[in-house]
């Protein structure tokens, strides 16, 4: 049976603590790049999400604003028209008077 002495086995602690010091570490590392990645991915989702969203509401605004112009140019045209045969109204009853 062979027996080592404690001062052989200090060192051998020593190495044994360094390597599991060194995984502790390596696999904090990786975690720590892991949780990155994932930050960076959550963060071009919410972007491309926002892009999305504000995307719409552009396009979305946009029609809103064509509708209104096309509405309003509706609502010209036939205040333009009534405002014509109004005025065509006056002028004949106006003749009408002369006449008589």
């Amino acid at each position: 049976m062979l027996v080592q002495s404690k001062a052989s086995s200090t060192p051998q602690r020593a190495a044994e603590r360094n390597r599991r010091q060194r995984e502790h570490a390596r696999e904090l590392r990786e975690r720590s790049q892991v949780h990155q990645l994932l930050e960076q991915v959550r963060a071009q989702r919410k972007l491309r999400e926002s892009g999305q969203r504000l995307s719409s509401q552009v396009s979305s605004a946009k029609w809103h604003g064509l509708l209104a112009k096309a509405k309003s140019l509706g609502a010209a045209g036939r205040a333009r028209f009534t405002a014509t045969r109004r005025v065509e109204e006056i002028r004949s009853q106006n003749q009408q008077r002369r006449r008589r």
